[in-house]
């Protein structure tokens, strides 16, 4: 189905305003090193695998406007392509992709493993108008059981979320070639944009 020129702009809006890849949450820096540490050790908390048919959890961030947005926000607009340790070549692909994805009403979101600094340089320089969360202490990472057990990074992985805060799909390992509407239409059970809709009858 595709929007309306209207519902896209909406859309576009919202993904280039809630984030621009500043991480502003309070938090308490260690006075020595100046790290902000998360409000429980990821380490402490132990998380099932997110799965398709799961509800999603609704992981915050802190955007611009210093208020703190949740997963459900985005998902009032559209539905959610959720994308987490990407390459500057993936980056890259989803800003691409961005007004086909809004053709059928997903919005991307990218989750870094890195600091807010990092990640709001990495925003600038590639151009990236959707919304970029840093997760420097791995919390929302942890909340998808996506850290390595071995380094405790955070694996390429992504999921498709509908409005409703299901997840829809979900996959592990990614490339610059990845196909990001096509995936994401494919999981919603949506018509990919580039595919002609059939004739209605009369």
């Amino acid at each position: 189905m595709k929007l309306p020129g209207t519902a896209i702009a909406a859309l576009l809006v919202f993904s280039t305003t809630v984030g621009d890849g500043t991480d502003r949450t309070p938090s308490s820096p260690d006075a020595n090193t100046q790290v902000s540490h998360p409000p429980a050790s990821v380490s402490e908390i132990s998380y099932s695998p997110v799965q398709v048919g799961d509800r999603s959890p609704d992981f915050s961030w802190v955007g611009p406007d210093n208020l703190t947005h949740q997963l459900h926000d985005a998902l009032l607009q559209a539905n959610v392509l959720l994308v987490f340790a990407p390459g500057d070549d993936v980056l890259a692909k989803l800003e691409s992709e961005r007004d086909e994805l809004a053709q059928i009403a997903v919005v991307p979101i990218v989750v870094l493993d890195a600091r807010g600094r990092a990640t709001a340089n990495r925003v600038r320089r590639l151009g990236l108008h959707y919304v970029v969360v840093p997760d420097p202490s791995r919390v929302i990472g942890a909340q998808f059981s996506l850290l390595d057990p071995a380094s405790g990074r955070l694996q390429p992985s992504w999921y498709a979320i509908d409005r409703h805060g299901l997840v829809r799909g979900e996959g592990v390992g990614f490339d610059a070639t990845t196909a990001w509407t096509r995936i994401a239409a494919s999981a919603l059970a949506i018509p990919s944009p580039d595919v002609p809709l059939p004739a209605k009858s009369r």
